[in-house]
């Protein structure tokens, strides 16, 4: 690790909030978390105000390639809001803030929500999220040109509901509901 910070940037303050969505905005703004998103909700259609630079398109800016993979959550309302119009040169992910793992689908719904770049991720969805995140970030660091500076933004939504995880990682001692909040932080 001390490897990997001599050759990148060391981060020695950091804001979080009691929910994900405002602490992801926060780093992707760089504004402390009750100035954007769930405390400061008088923007026009939620999520982070288009208004606001994130930190993706400054990074794009000065020549870094940018991708967004899982859980987006800051911003569903308008195209504008979506990872790919605020500085990703690519996404895989979701748009709201809970989706089944396995299907993608936003709770009883019938909708999918699983996109790629802006349009919907027809075909893709139907595998347990962590294993279609990972394998499409495996995927991004392989055809990356290793002459370009490169950023991955992964949001991984193991933790978060419906509380799902696939069986091979529960440990059948520890009592349940804990065995499967457990699993699913492995």
């Amino acid at each position: 690790m001390d490897e990997l910070a001599k050759g990148g940037a060391v981060l020695k303050r950091h804001y979080v909030y009691k929910f994900c969505s405002p602490t992801r905005s926060s780093l992707m703004t760089g504004r402390l978390p009750m100035h954007v998103n769930q405390e400061n909700p008088d923007y026009n259609g939620g999520g982070v105000d288009l208004r606001m630079t994130m930190m993706p398109s400054k990074l794009k800016s000065v020549g870094n390639s940018t991708h967004h993979v899982g859980k987006w959550h800051l911003g569903e309302t308008f195209m504008e809001n979506v990872p790919a119009e605020r500085g990703f040169d690519t996404s895989l992910g979701y748009l709201a803030g809970s989706e089944d793992h396995y299907t993608q689908r936003l709770g009883d719904n019938t909708a999918v929500d699983l996109w790629e770049n802006t349009a919907p991720a027809y075909g893709r969805n139907g595998t347990y999220g962590s294993y279609l995140y990972t394998q499409q970030m495996v995927d991004l660091i392989h055809q990356h040109d290793v002459a370009k500076p490169f950023f991955l933004y992964a949001a991984f939504q193991n933790t978060h509901f419906p509380y799902e995880v696939p069986s091979v990682y529960l440990n059948e001692s520890i009592p349940s509901p804990r065995r499967v909040y457990q699993g699913l932080a492995r």
